[in-house]
């Protein structure tokens, strides 16, 4: 495989090193007026690892409805990271990687083997993916949208756990700060009504992600942990490259600004959003320019950095918590008989559709009714939480799930630990398009969540974070 290391260096130079002119009177290298203030005393440690696919592993693509998307190569570096917070002998971790969701064995391994290597209990660990449509398939719950390859599972598995252990053994004490920065023009969303129906297409009108969370950890008044969570599809790209897309150029445009930090990627609620990349009517997404992921990448880490510098951050006082919340997501009646996957199959025969209609007839006595749901609450002091949802979380939850705790700051986090398809909300359900209805298939679920989803959801969050109390 070829690596576009010429290409990637030209446009790294060129976006990465125009950081915006501040006035002579910001503060500098870091140096913020949330120095004054004393954080709380956490431990903390941050590993990063490449999990660039090697060529023995001859895997394929995720992203979008094709399941023979090729590999041709290299734009950017893939990467899972970790950050470990330890207070008062309680430790959790956040592992994130630039893949479109985690498998559900992947995890389980991991979670058995981390707590009985590195003491951590499995549900203190929250494993994120930043859903990016330019990673090698993982998720054996999909069909159609590329082939899992167990020799790259197995590879990205133990390179995860190395990047745990690492993490794990690099504990320092440090101060924690947390704040949230404008991000206007980063991400749009994506449902419009053309013709009457419900389409994927640019919506400037319609609400999305238009701010960035931001958790800082800090050794002294240098910058470890800089981990940064917002919500939007990143899936600019749609060729046969490997990218971490533009939230790892994000990613690299922020460590070249602070010295000696790790960027750490949270996907938040982004599931009805995608890049702001669009024709100048906005009415048509331009895709597949890698100058693109990197002029994004920079627009959303000049916004995090104007933040910081700015002296913006407060500081977080007081212990790690988590508390975690199961249950099953139902789903509609599946009107469809068996018969009925063979007609469409036929009707679909040389489109990705016909293979995923052959699954479906070949699976139809095993076809999901429900779906295991997970909610996570890890407190990391006395005012900033995050909530991890399973699922392409859309942003109308985001503001619901904060609003329980109007105390604290929370980072609201979808896709982790586990996307089973999209976690609508209730407005959606009748309005129709892809997200609610025609995505179903590729997750192997024979039909879309029942609408009274969100309120079952919301409930359950409620009595996760305290009914609003705290």
């Amino acid at each position: 495989m070829r690596r576009m290391m010429g290409w990637m260096l030209l446009l790294s130079l060129l976006f990465c090193g125009c950081r915006s002119k501040e006035p002579d009177t910001q503060p500098q290298n870091g140096e913020t007026d949330q120095e004054t203030e004393t954080g709380t005393n956490v431990d903390v440690g941050v590993s990063t690892v490449c999990i660039n696919p090697r060529e023995e592993n001859e895997i394929t693509l995720a992203g979008f409805g094709n399941d023979n998307r090729g590999y041709d190569g290299i734009l950017d570096d893939i990467e899972v990271g970790c950050v470990v917070f330890s207070a008062n002998g309680v430790k959790c971790a956040v592992i994130a990687a630039d893949i479109l969701g985690w498998d559900m064995e992947i995890m389980a391994q991991l979670r058995e083997r981390v707590e009985r290597e590195l003491g951590i209990p499995q549900d203190n660990l929250l494993f994120n993916a930043s859903h990016s449509h330019s990673g090698p398939t993982t998720q054996k719950n999909t069909v159609g949208i590329g082939v899992v390859s167990e020799s790259y599972n197995a590879y990205l598995t133990e390179l995860t756990f190395q990047c745990m252990q690492q993490a794990a053994g690099d504990l320092e004490t440090c101060r924690l700060y947390k704040g949230t920065a404008p991000a206007e023009n980063v991400a749009i969303n994506r449902r419009r009504v053309v013709n009457g129906t419900m389409q994927m297409s640019p919506n400037p009108n319609e609400a999305c992600c238009n701010e960035c969370d931001v958790i800082v950890a800090k050794r002294g008044n240098s910058f470890k942990v800089v981990l940064f969570s917002f919500g939007s599809h990143p899936s600019i790209l749609n060729g046969n490259y490997i990218s971490a897309e533009f939230v790892g150029a994000a990613r690299t445009v922020i460590e070249n600004r602070y010295e000696g930090a790790t960027a750490i990627f949270v996907q938040g609620c982004g599931g009805d959003a995608k890049a702001n990349i669009t024709d100048e009517t906005q009415t048509r997404f331009i895709s597949n320019r890698y100058e693109d992921v990197y002029i994004l990448g920079n627009r959303l880490a000049q916004d995090i950095i104007r933040y910081i510098d700015g002296g913006k951050l407060k500081s977080v006082k007081g212990d790690v918590a988590v508390k975690v919340s199961r249950f099953s997501l139902q789903l509609q009646k599946n009107i469809k008989k068996k018969e009925d996957y063979v007609t469409l199959a036929e009707e679909n025969r040389g489109q990705y559709l016909h293979k995923v209609y052959r699954w479906y007839y070949d699976h139809y006595d095993e076809l999901a009714t429900e779906v295991p749901f997970m909610l996570q609450r890890i407190d990391l002091g006395d005012s900033l939480t995050i909530v991890a949802m399973m699922g392409e979380v859309v942003w109308g939850y985001d503001a619901k799930i904060s609003a329980l705790m109007p105390n604290r700051t929370v980072v609201v986090a979808g896709y982790s630990n586990g996307v089973y398809g999209y976690i609508c909300t209730a407005k959606m359900y009748p309005e129709g398009g892809y997200e609610p209805d025609r995505s179903t298939t590729i997750y192997q679920l024979p039909a879309g969540y029942l609408p009274e989803t969100e309120s079952n959801i919301l409930s359950s969050a409620a009595q996760l974070c305290g009914g609003g109390s705290e």
